[in-house]
């Protein structure tokens, strides 16, 4: 944070006040953690926090602007090599649109109730926030867990354009042993006996979730 708020282009800028603002509600929830552990997963727990502290969502994405400016400048400082919050989507802020959240305990609680193919699916969607497509395309070449980034092509996204994931140290626990088992004649990551996923399989799976 001193960093960030240190910085000659955050001093200059205009929203210098707001990020003070919203720095005063970030740091009593990350404390001190290293920044390398501030990953998708618990910048959504965040997310989920403030809101159930009465934050409307324009507020809240306020304050993941100003976090993601931060990561920004470090990034351009040379202590982190990529920025979590960007693959994060904003909250609707159109009055009386209702949105929902799944904490890591629904989530674990999910994981006891699908098949074994399953659920490393169910985990990447959570800790990245990939989208079904994307990780059904996702081919192991994609994944690496040396640098622990996931890249996607533009022909992959939704948005079109191409995306580099950090991996947090959970997901890599997931990912690790499927990569240590090489599949014959398939590139995909996630698989059912040696073959790529479908989507039309995954609908029995979320019922049981």
């Amino acid at each position: 944070m001193k960093m960030f708020f240190l910085y000659p282009e955050t001093q200059s800028s205009k929203s210098f006040k707001r990020y003070g603002y919203s720095f005063q509600n970030l740091i009593p929830f990350f404390g001190d953690r290293p920044i390398s552990d501030i990953a998708i997963p618990l910048i959504k727990e965040y997310r989920l926090h403030r809101l159930k502290q009465g934050a409307s969502p324009a507020t809240v994405n306020k304050e993941m602007s100003s976090l993601s400016k931060m990561f920004g400048v470090l990034q351009e400082l040379g202590h982190v090599s990529e920025n979590p919050v960007k693959s994060i989507r904003s909250l609707s802020e159109k009055s009386g649109e209702r949105e929902s959240y799944i904490s890591y305990s629904d989530v674990q609680l999910m994981l006891t109730r699908v098949n074994d193919w399953f659920r490393p699916i169910v985990q990447c969607a959570y800790y990245t926030g990939m989208r079904r497509g994307e990780i059904v395309k996702l081919k192991r070449e994609q994944v690496n867990l040396d640098a622990r980034i996931i890249y996607l092509s533009g022909s992959q996204t939704k948005e079109g354009h191409s995306k580099r994931i950090p991996i947090s140290r959970e997901l890599e626990r997931v990912l690790k042993p499927i990569l240590a088992v090489p599949v014959l004649h398939c590139p995909y990551l996630f698989t059912i006996e040696g073959s790529q996923t479908n989507p039309e399989s995954y609908k029995r799976q979320w019922r049981n979730a």
